[in-house]
């Protein structure tokens, strides 16, 4: 019995060490900065892939909220250059979109 505690201990704390120690290496290969760069516009395409996917766009509201949403959303993240704004501008669209006006 002790020895599998002792086991599962040891298997635990490396685990949880391992990412301290992969964190150094990968801060100087410049990977970190890379995906910081690039995270908000991919977190953007993952968030309007699933907001669209069992959207029909052949039946009514014909994705008008979405479409008009999500153009706002681009519009405002290329002028502004704010990822909170642009989304929160979109979200807070199509909500009154598909609650008031649809």
């Amino acid at each position: 019995m002790f020895s599998i505690v002792l086991t599962i201990s040891l298997v635990t704390i490396s685990l949880r060490a391992l990412p301290f120690f992969a964190m150094d290496r990968i801060a100087r290969s410049g990977y970190l900065r890379y995906l910081g760069q690039q995270m908000p516009i991919g977190v953007m395409v993952l968030l309007v892939a699933y907001t669209i996917r069992n959207e029909s766009f052949v039946k009514y509201p014909y994705g008008i909220p979405h479409v008009t949403a999500a153009a706002l959303t681009i519009f405002l993240y290329l002028t502004v250059k704010n990822s909170l704004v642009a989304i929160m501008s979109g979200l807070v669209l199509y909500m009154v979109l598909v609650n008031v006006v649809i």
